[in-house]
């Protein structure tokens, strides 16, 4: 009787450990992120030259669900799925014209699910996108669901300027896929 309480005691240590290992190093990447974040507005306003590697080339901002996300270029090895926010290869950068800016992210409950909550958009919420001393607002227009197959259909007016959020719908093996059209853009 002793031993087995001695091993439960010892297995909710172990358990009480692993918990608290996750939501530290959950806070210490939120306070990394809110570091990378601010330094990305100050070398905007300050016109510095940015080391790529290491820093933010966009920050994705939705108000709704309270998510503001930086992002690297697209060849950076922190541009994943598995690590951020990752801007599709074959995506468009804000500034072309035309163009389709398309981002994809886990949803879930883990430290990467930044798209958790990307369900609760619905038509007219905004996106914002911070990129090149611009802020460009998205409004979206439609949402639609696809199997996850690897390969994703983007049904869009290719006459306008284009956001594409792409993530799993939850206990579904489905995508869900918000395109959203320009509607402003300005300096910040």
């Amino acid at each position: 009787m002793h031993f087995s309480n001695v091993f439960l005691k010892s297995i909710f240590i172990v358990i009480i450990i692993i918990i608290s290992g996750y939501y530290i190093s959950g806070f210490i990447k939120i306070k990394e992120d809110n570091l990378k974040l601010k330094n990305f507005f100050n070398v905007e306003k300050m016109g510095a030259v940015k080391n790529y590697s290491d820093s933010y080339i966009s920050i994705l901002e939705i108000p709704k669900i309270n998510l503001k996300k930086g992002m690297y270029e697209i060849n950076s090895k922190f541009n994943d799925v598995d690590k951020n926010i990752e801007i599709n290869p074959k995506s468009n950068m804000p500034d072309t014209e035309k163009g389709n800016f398309i981002l994809e992210a886990h949803s879930g409950l883990s430290l990467t699910s930044y798209f958790n909550n990307l369900e609760k958009l619905t038509k007219n919420d905004i996106v914002n996108v911070y990129y090149n001393n611009i802020k460009y607002k998205y409004l979206i227009e439609n949402f639609y669901d696809i199997d996850k197959t690897g390969k994703a259909i983007i049904k869009r007016d290719y006459n306008k300027n284009t956001i594409t959020l792409i993530t799993c719908k939850k206990n579904e093996n489905k995508q869900i896929i918000y395109i959203g059209y320009l509607k402003e853009k300005k300096t910040y």
